[in-house]
C-alpha cells in the first residue's frame, strides 16, 4: 500500500523547495522540514474530523470539488498564501484549515517555525502550498477510485500509522492525534475472539440439528413403513442424513430387488447410525469452536502477560523512583501573574525557577535547574505527556507570565550505548521539549536548545542510580 506522507512529500520537490527557499528568504533544508511536517499534520487533522460524520461530509464535499485539480500543477504559485494561515473565509483551501484545525492554526505555525527552524512567516506561507496540495491529491484520488466519505475515512484510517510516525514530536498532542493504546488493541482482539466463537458455536448448533433432524426424518417415515420394499423410496432421505455427518449407509443399494428385512431391527441400526453421525458432526464442529477459541484464548493471554509483564516492570520504576519524587517536598498552590494557578512541589524546578527569577540572582551560563517530572520513552525523543505535561504546562505557563524570560534547554544521557548516538539523541529530547513549550504557546524565539549527549555527568555512570540523574533535560536562563 502506498504511504500517502511520502506520496505528498514527493510533490515537494528540489525545484519547488528552491523557488519557496528564495521567496520567503529561508534555507533550503528549513523549506523541506517545515513542508516535511505540514503534511502529517493536515493529514491528522482529517484523520480526527475523519469520525465525525456531520464534519467530515462537509469536508469531503470541498475535496472532491474539481477546482482543486489544478492546485497541483500549479503548487510554486501557492506559495505565500499566508490568508489559508489565518482562515479567510473567501478561500476553500482556507475553509478547510480552519474546519480541521480553529484556533489551532497558530500553534502549529509555531511548532513547525521551531522544529525547521524557519520565521513563522515562512510556516504560515509554506501551509498555503501544503493544504490544497492535500486536498488535490486526495481530490484526484476520490474520483479516480470513485470513493465516498465513507471510503475516504477508510483510507485515511489505513495510513493512522504512517501519519502518526511522520508528525514532528509535540504536535500529535497540540492537534489531538488519536493513536492506538494497548488497552484498545486488547478489547479488540477480545471482541473478535468473541465473535469468532459465537459464530462457530452458531453454526455448529445448525449443523447438528439438521443432521439430527434429517436422520428422524427419515426414521419416522421408516417406522410408519410396511415390512416390504416399498419405502425403498426413504432410503436416499436418510443416506442424506448420514451425509451431513460424512457417513454412507450404502448397503443393499446396489440393487432394486431389496430383500425382506426385520424393519425394526434395520430401522433402530439406522437410527443409531443417524444419531452417531449427528454426534460425530456435533464433535467435530466442537473441536473446531474448542480451537479456534483455545487459539483465541491464548493471543488475549500471551497479550495479558506482555502487559502484566510492562505494568510490573512500570511498576518496579515507580518503586525505585519513589524517593527521588519524595526528595520534591509538599505540593503547593501559587497563583501568576497572569492568573493561571501552579501546583508545584517545594524542591521541584518550577519553585526553584521561580525564586531566581523574582530575585536579584544575575544571569550566568553555570546555574542551570533540572526538571524533575519529565517522562521519555526508552531511547527516544517521544516524551509520555500524560506523565510529563503538567510540568510542561507549569514551565509554559511561568514564562508566559514572565514575558521577558528567554531560556536554553539542555540534554544530556548516560554512558551507555553509542557515544554519538547519545548526542544526538541528548539533542532531540531537548528539541522535543521546546515543541512542547511551544505548541503551549511560548514563543519558538524565546527557547534555544543543545544536546550535550553524554558530557557533565551529574551522578556517577556505574550506578543505576547515577545514570538515571545522568539522564535529564536542563534549563538556564539567558534573559530575565
Amino acid at each position: 500500500m502506498v504511504n500517502i506522507v511520502d506520496a505528498l512529500k514527493g510533490y515537494v520537490t528540489s525545484e519547488l523547495v528552491s523557488k519557496a527557499a528564495g521567496m520567503l528568504g529561508e534555507e533550503p533544508s528549513g523549506i523541506t522540514k517545515a513542508a516535511a511536517s505540514l503534511i502529517p499534520t493536515v493529514l491528522g487533522g482529517l484523520l480526527n474530523k475523519s469520525t465525525d460524520t456531520s464534519a467530515f461530509g462537509s469536508i469531503f464535499d470541498l475535496l472532491q470539488n474539481k477546482q482543486n485539480d489544478s492546485w497541483m500543477d500549479n503548487l510554486g504559485g501557492l506559495i505565500g498564501g499566508g490568508n489559508l494561515a489565518q482562515n479567510d473565509p473567501k478561500d476553500i483551501a482556507g475553509g478547510l484549515m480552519g474546519s480541521l484545525f480553529g484556533s489551532k492554526v497558530g500553534g502549529i505555525i509555531d511548532l513547525v517555525s521551531s522544529v525547521a527552524g524557519v520565521k513563522k512567516s515562512s510556516s504560515s506561507g509554506l501551509m498555503g502550498m501544503v493544504g490544497p496540495l492535500v486536498m488535490s491529491y486526495l481530490g484526484r484520488k476520490i474520483r479516480k477510485e470513485g470513493l465516498d466519505a465513507f471510503g475516504l475515512s477508510k483510507f485515511l484510517g489505513s495510513q493512522s500509522g504512517n501519519i502518526a510516525a511522520a508528525l514532528p514530536s509535540g504536535m500529535g498532542d497540540l492537534i489531538g492525534f488519536a493513536k492506538g493504546t494497548g488497552g484498545a488493541a486488547r478489547e479488540s482482539v477480545s471482541k473478535a475472539t468473541s465473535t469468532a466463537r459465537e459464530s462457530v458455536s452458531r453454526a455448529t448448533s445448525t449443523a447438528s440439528a439438521a443432521a439430527t433432524s434429517a436422520a428422524t426424518t427419515a426414521t419416522k417415515h421408516i417406522e410408519s413403513g410396511s415390512n416390504g420394499g416399498g419405502n425403498k423410496w426413504l432410503w436416499p432421505l436418510l443416506l442424506a442424513a448420514l451425509a451431513a455427518g460424512a457417513f454412507y449407509f450404502t448397503k443393499g443399494c446396489e440393487t432394486p430387488d431389496v430383500p425382506k428385512v426385520d424393519v425394526t431391527e434395520q430401522m433402530d441400526k439406522m437410527k443409531d447410525a443417524a444419531t452417531d453421525a449427528a454426534g460425530t458432526v456435533a464433535d467435530a464442529a466442537g473441536n473446531v469452536a474448542d480451537a479456534a477459541g483455545d487459539a483465541a484464548g491464548n493471543v488475549v493471554d500471551a497479550a495479558s502477560d506482555v502487559a502484566g509483564n510492562v505494568a510490573d516492570a512500570a511498576g518496579n520504576a515507580v518503586d525505585a523512583a519513589g524517593n527521588a519524587v519524595g526528595a520534591l517536598g509538599a505540593f503547593f498552590k501559587k497563583k501568576l501573574a497572569n492568573g493561571f494557578e501552579l501546583n508545584i512541589p517545594e524542591n521541584g524546578i518550577e519553585s526553584k525557577l521561580l525564586t531566581f527569577v523574582d530575585g536579584d540572582n544575575a544571569i550566568d551560563k553555570t546555574t542551570w535547574f533540572n526538571f524533575d517530572r519529565l517522562t521519555f520513552a526508552t531511547g527516544s525523543a517521544n516524551l509520555d505527556m500524560d506523565k510529563s505535561g503538567e510540568q510542561l504546562t507549569n514551565i509554559a505557563e511561568i514564562m508566559k507570565s514572565y514575558p521577558n524570560i528567554k531560556v536554553k534547554l539542555g540534554g544530556y544521557t548516560d554512558n551507555t550505548g553509542n557515544e554519538a548516538a547519545n548526542l544526538t539523541l541528548s539533542q532531540s529530547r531537548a528539541d522535543a521539549v521546546m515543541a512542547a513549550l511551544v505548541a503551549k504557546g511560548v514563543a519558538a524565539d524565546r527557547i534555544e536548545t543543545e544536546g550535550y549527549g553524554i558530557a557533565h555527568p551529574i551522578g556517577d555512570n556505574a550506578t543505576p542510580e547515577g545514570r538515571a540523574m545522568n539522564r535529564r533535560i536542563a534549563l538556564r536562563l539567558t534573559a530575565k
